[in-house]
């Protein structure tokens, strides 16, 4: 199965439900590139409008290792979504030589194992700054995601949460939510026994004005879970591993000098990693697809092959095979009549 964020290059959606929302949206495909590289890192649908950033820490460890943030924001008022970095964590009662909380250890984080929901709020505290402080105000598991995960990943030991925050920027209150999903796993030697913390997928935050994030959650959520890095970013990750004994500067060079190759359309070396990376995709985006069905009641809708999550409120919904989507609650609504293109009606998946 297909899913919107994964083949769509716009999403155009009339919206009825809420006097808040606005009336149109159309979420476009953007891709962010790196300079240093010269390969896109990755995509993701962006509200049209909207102005997104991106930065990309080359380090050459195992922590941090090409590490991605992304930050998308809506310069018309208060509201954005922020794609955070990921890293591994982990922890030993002996652990064999002195080391704090938050240093390196064997290539992660040294940290105790903590659930998603205590891990976002260390987040938002880390996060909070004096230009823009962040309030936890409240924790929830998310059982049926982490079972979702563990379903497709084959993985029962994922746990998954979201914390509700409060921010201030610019002195506007805002209502946001933090996304988290961990695997857990231990190591046990003869002298002690590591216990490891290993992210799912990106972690994400979603943010609003106070007040309208009920409203805008769908809508937020579309674009954050839309987050892909790209197979030629994979594959300069992988080259980055590959030379980790190298010296910083000598290892970057030679992905810069492979990456002219890569962007020259080496199919050869992309395939090397396409069969992983769109099996671990089919899992995201099952995973994905179901969370959003289980969080915010998005409707799915099917052309007889191929299945669609959008987003919900509308009963009627129709595709013009280029990747565009309208969206109605109006029956004798059809937009082959308005709109260039050869609009085919979706039926609604019950």
């Amino acid at each position: 199965m297909k899913r919107t964020a994964t083949m769509a290059a716009a999403l155009l959606a009339t919206l009825t439900a809420t006097a808040a929302e606005p009336k149109v949206i159309r979420l476009e495909k953007a891709t962010f590139e790196s300079k240093d590289l010269g390969i896109p890192v990755a995509t993701i649908l962006k509200p049209e409008g909207w102005k997104m950033e991106g930065a990309l820490d080359l380090a050459m460890d195992y922590v941090h290792q090409f590490n991605t943030t992304l930050k998308l924001t809506n310069p018309k008022k208060y509201e954005g979504v922020t794609i955070l970095p990921v890293a591994s964590y982990a922890y030993a009662d002996n652990p064999g030589f002195p080391v704090k909380r938050f240093e390196r250890y064997y290539g992660a984080v040294f940290l105790e194992p903590m659930s998603p929901t205590e891990f976002g709020e260390m987040m938002a505290e880390k996060l909070s700054t004096r230009d823009m402080p962040i309030k936890v105000t409240g924790g929830e598991d998310l059982p049926e995601l982490a079972k979702y995960y563990a379903k497709v990943t084959g993985d029962k030991s994922v746990k998954a949460g979201k914390v509700s925050i409060q921010l201030e920027k610019d002195g506007v209150k805002m209502d946001g939510e933090m996304y988290f999903a961990f695997h857990y796993s231990e190591m046990k030697n003869p002298n002690t026994t590591l216990k490891l913390m290993l992210p799912v997928t990106h972690p994400y935050i979603i943010a609003t004005e106070k007040g309208k994030l009920k409203e805008a959650r769908p809508r937020l959520l579309a674009v954050a879970e839309s987050f892909r890095t790209t197979e030629k970013f994979e594959l300069a990750r992988a080259i980055g591993l590959a030379h980790l004994n190298k010296r910083h500067q000598d290892a970057l060079d030679q992905i810069r000098d492979l990456s002219i190759r890569i962007s020259a359309e080496n199919d050869a070396m992309i395939a090397q990693i396409s069969a992983d990376r769109k099996t671990r995709w089919a899992a995201e985006d099952k995973a994905s697809r179901d969370f959003s069905d289980y969080l915010l009641g998005v409707q799915r809708f099917t052309n007889g092959t191929t299945s669609y999550s959008l987003p919900s409120g509308y009963s009627n919904a129709w595709a013009d095979g280029s990747g565009n989507y309208y969206l109605s609650n109006d029956p004798s609504d059809d937009p082959s009549r308005t709109l260039d293109g050869n609009w085919k009606s979706l039926k609604a998946v019950k």
